[in-house]
Parts: C-alpha cells; structure tokens; sequence
C-alpha cells in the first residue's frame, strides 16, 4: 500500500491562478482589448470571446476572472463585463440639489422650531 498524496491545503481567500499558456495569452489579449476600449464599454460575450480566440469557455471565463480580480474590468450577472473606470480616480461626489427640488424650499418657522427643540443646558 502507497503512503497517502499530501496536497498543500486549499485557500478559500485566494482565487486559483491561471494554469497553462492557453489562459494566459488569453488574458494578455484581453488587456490589449481593454487597453483600446473606454471606462464603461461592454466587452464582446463569452461566446463571442470563444469564437474569435478559438478557446474554450471555460478558459475565456477564467480569464475573465483574473481581470476581474485585477479590477480592469467589472461583471455584472446577466448583464456582462465591462472595462473598469480609471484606476485611482476619485469616485464622484453625490449631489444633494435634487433633494431642493424634490421637497422643496424650507419652511420659515423651521429656525424656530429647531431653537424650542434644542437642548437646554444644564
């Protein structure tokens, strides 16, 4: 009888890295796609990924993946992958205006309230 095969213990944090040169070209094929494309742009479909890079799906979505874990690009279920938005980018403020808008303008005997409601001090 054989001694036991120790195999080093899974990580679940990590992610598995690409294997193999097929899923590696892929990724570096699919970064010069995204390199040419703006921040927002929806990448081809797997399908179409499969077809134009004679691959597999199963390799197209592993490379999908590790641009995915880089943050090059951003997938959405059932709506596809897109190319991520500048790296480093400052994300954009929110803009509280519609709020104005919406409820519209502040009542006058809003000050007064708000002095009644005040704590008094001890």
């Amino acid at each position: 009888m054989s001694p036991p095969v120790s195999r080093p213990p899974a990580s679940s944090s990590a992610a598995p890295a690409v294997r193999g040169q097929a899923p590696a070209r892929l990724v570096t094929a699919l970064r010069a796609l995204v390199a040419d494309a703006t921040p927002g742009a929806p990448l081809p479909s797997v399908r179409a990924l499969c077809e134009r890079f004679a691959a597999s799906p199963l390799t197209v979505q592993r490379a999908v993946a590790v641009l995915a874990r880089e943050g090059t690009i951003v997938t959405l279920p059932s709506r596809g992958s897109f190319v991520a938005g500048v790296a480093g980018a400052p994300p954009r403020a929110a803009d509280p205006a519609w709020q104005s808008l919406a409820l519209g303008a502040r009542p006058p005997y809003v000050d007064d309230m708000e002095v009644l409601l005040a704590p008094t001090p001890d």
